[in-house]
C-alpha cells in the first residue's frame, strides 16, 4: 500500500455517509441526535435572543484543536486505502457486479469503507465492507433489492464506472485521495441527468473536492473545494 503523498495507489483494489449519499456519505451523526428536550429547548431558547447571542459571539475564541489539522493528521495516521481500492475489492465479492456508491462508516467501533455493489443481471445489491487501513474485506451483507436503492433511470447504462470516475477526479489533484463516491439521484443532478459524484481529499492541503463527473464521457463537469474539516466520518469528523 502506497503513502498518501503518492499519488498511484492501487492494491488489487472502497467510505456519507451514504450520505451521502448513500452517504457518503458519508455518514455524520449530529451533536443533536439524543440529547435530551431539555437541552434542545434551552438551545432554541438562546438561539432566539439576538443580543444575547450577538454578546456570547463577540467574546468567543477558537479552540486549541484545528478540527482540519486533527482531520489531517488523523487520515495521515490511519488511512491506507483509498475508496478506488475499496471498491475495486468489493466488485471482486459480486461477479458482474458494479460500485454505485462508497463512503466511510464504523463497523464494530471500527472506520470502515461501506461500499455498495450492484448486479443489475440478478437485480441484487450488496453492501460489502472494507478495512480502510489495510483495504481487507471484512464482510458482505445479505442480498438485496437493487431497486430499493432509488438509483437514476438509466445508471446501469453508463459508459464509465464509478470507480472511472474516481479515477478521473482523483487524477485533477496533486496528491489527492479519493474517500467517497456515489450515482447521483436525478433531483441532484443538473437538469435530471445522471452524474457521479466523487470526494477527493487533499490531505496535504487541508481541503476536499466535490467533484461531478459525467458518466458517458468521463469529463468532469464541476468541481467545488472544501475544509477538509466537513469530511463526514461516522461522528468523527
Amino acid at each position: 500500500m502506497s503513502s498518501l503523498t503518492e499519488k498511484t495507489r492501487r492494491m488489487f483494489l472502497i467510505p456519507s455517509l451514504l450520505v451521502v449519499g448513500l452517504a457518503v456519505a458519508s455518514v455524520i451523526m449530529t451533536a443533536a441526535v439524543g440529547a435530551p428536550s431539555s437541552m434542545l429547548a434551552f438551545a432554541q431558547t438562546t438561539a432566539t435572543t439576538p443580543n444575547q447571542a450577538a454578546t456570547t459571539t463577540a467574546n468567543q475564541t477558537a479552540g486549541t484543536i484545528s478540527l482540519t489539522q486533527a482531520a489531517k493528521d488523523f487520515l495521515n495516521d490511519n488511512l491506507n486505502a483509498t475508496m478506488i481500492d475499496a471498491a475495486s475489492a468489493a466488485e471482486d465479492q459480486v461477479p458482474n457486479g458494479a460500485t454505485v456508491a462508497a463512503h466511510f462508516g464504523i463497523l464494530q467501533g471500527s472506520l470502515v469503507y461501506n461500499v455498495t455493489v450492484a448486479d443489475t443481471d440478478t437485480g441484487n445489491a450488496f453492501n460489502v465492507f472494507v478495512d480502510a487501513a489495510s483495504g481487507k474485506i471484512l464482510s458482505k451483507s445479505a442480498a438485496f433489492p437493487v431497486d430499493t436503492l432509488g438509483l437514476p433511470a438509466g445508471f446501469d447504462n453508463a459508459t464509465k464506472t464509478l470507480i472511472d470516475a474516481a479515477d478521473v477526479a482523483e487524477n485533477q489533484v496533486q496528491n489527492g485521495m479519493v474517500v467517497a463516491g456515489s450515482i447521483a439521484t436525478a433531483a441532484q443532478a443538473e437538469g435530471g441527468a445522471l452524474v457521479y459524484l466523487i470526494t477527493v481529499a487533499d490531505i496535504d492541503n487541508g481541503t476536499l473536492h466535490e467533484t461531478r463527473v459525467n458518466p458517458t464521457t468521463g469529463s468532469i463537469i464541476s468541481s467545488e473545494v472544501v475544509p477538509l474539516g466537513e469530511l463526514h466520518i461516522g461522528d468523527l469528523f
